[in-house]
């Protein structure tokens, strides 16, 4: 005989089960059922927040950090549309994050009635996420949890990752349930893979490179491939960048790293992609940011591989992609990986060339920083990482000159 459960406590048993250990929360009375099973859970921490954007924002940087998706529950109406800040930044930077939101129970629901609110805070607020999550629903049967929460969290952990949204009617989180039934089938979400064609195009194309540059981007850690992402690296012996989400991928002192281009960055990088002959690009949307607003001039005399799960991401560049993969980055590392055991190209004088430039146009041109009088930003910062310990972590403002300062500096611990 199969044991009932309540809705509110099969969500955070399920995502307990995902190895989730944080769920960010603002209580209201929308959301009473939930509140009460996350809290009745002894598998999950509850973090109660003062405002629901920091419940969501909180919930992003978890995932980030902790490469697990990203939970946050919230309330009704104004509870749930304090998060949408949060949800559009998972949604551009691909972070895998899940909001719940209460909602009135069924029956004080507006439906198509026309009025614009019938239950106490009612906000249609499915119709307003959906542009900036992969998936978004109000559950209407209780049965049917099983079904929208698998999907959900499949699709925000699948394919390019994002932001997908449970919104869930006081009445049937209080239902009580057998969650067997209707399963989501995962299977029609795998990955086609690299193709061979693909890849021994690019062993080619890597063979006979003297300047090749690897260009990584923040789906690299997205995808689970930050460690196989340097055994290739070192693998090929080749120079790399990175986006300013993916900065930590290597050590700043690492040999192969470059720094991070684009139109707020050092030279050395810039200088880099600008004079490379073969750009990979792996996990990277190539925004505006990195290609300084002039995609056409980007790495202008190089042969690029762009690597995006993206189809769509891909379409957009303007710019010659001589060879686009669809598909997973660390998929594509791992497939790398199995077909390139070294690279045999002459390239030391172009990796030299590299740190040449790494060491030369640094903050003031290599000066060093006053031991008395006024400081810069860039002193501050370059002190500060001193005294923060390997694992801690900064966060920044909001505004473009902390994020700018922070970014910029090339300390150890970028």
């Amino acid at each position: 005989m199969v044991m009932k459960q309540r809705v509110a406590d099969y969500i955070f048993s399920t995502i307990a089960d995902l190895g989730v250990k944080d769920v960010f929360l603002l209580p209201g009375g929308g959301a009473m059922h939930l509140v009460d099973a996350l809290g009745q859970n002894k598998d999950l921490r509850f973090i109660p927040t003062h405002h629901e954007q920091a419940a969501a924002i909180a919930a992003e940087a978890y995932a980030r950090v902790n490469e697990k998706i990203g939970v946050a529950l919230v309330t009704t109406g104004p509870g749930a549309l304090n998060t949408l800040t949060a949800v559009a930044g998972a949604w551009i930077e691909s972070v895998p994050l899940l909001i719940i939101s209460g909602q009135v129970k069924r029956a004080d629901m507006k439906a198509d009635s026309g009025v614009r609110q019938m239950g106490p805070q009612e906000v249609d607020i499915v119709s307003m996420v959906k542009p900036v999550t992969k998936y978004a629903v109000t559950i209407e049967q209780s049965e049917d949890i099983r079904f929208h929460l698998e999907k959900a969290i499949t699709l925000a952990t699948s394919g390019r990752q994002g932001p997908v949204w449970l919104d869930v009617p006081l009445d049937i989180q209080a239902a009580m349930i057998d969650a067997e039934p209707l399963q989501f089938d995962v299977n029609e979400l795998k990955s086609m893979g690299v193709e061979q064609t693909q890849l021994d195009e690019i062993a080619h194309l890597i063979a006979d490179a003297k300047r090749p540059l690897i260009l990584a981007g923040h789906g690299v850690r997205l995808s689970g491939a930050a460690k196989s992402f340097v055994s290739l690296v070192e693998t090929l012996q080749v120079p790399v960048v990175t986006t300013w989400n993916s900065m930590d991928l290597l050590p700043f002192e690492h040999p192969l790293y470059v720094g991070k281009p684009g139109s707020v960055a050092l030279r050395a990088a810039n200088f880099a992609v600008q004079n490379c002959d073969l750009l990979i690009s792996i996990g990277a949307r190539l925004d505006n940011v990195i290609t300084a607003h002039n995609p056409q001039g980007f790495a202008q005399h190089a042969k690029k591989i762009v690597v995006d799960i993206d189809e769509n991401e891909m379409r957009k560049h303007q710019m010659t992609i001589d060879v686009p993969v669809i598909a997973d980055a660390n998929e594509f590392v791992q497939s790398l990986l199995s077909n390139i055991k070294d690279n045999q190209a002459e390239t030391g004088e172009w990796r030299q060339q590299c740190q040449i430039w790494k060491n030369k146009y640094t903050i003031c041109d290599g000066q060093e920083f006053p031991e008395s009088g006024e400081i810069s930003h860039y002193h501050f910062i370059d002190k500060l990482s001193d005294k923060v310990k390997e694992g801690e972590l900064i966060i920044t403002g909001s505004s473009g000159m902390s994020v700018c300062l922070l970014y910029t500096s090339p300390s150890p611990r970028d």
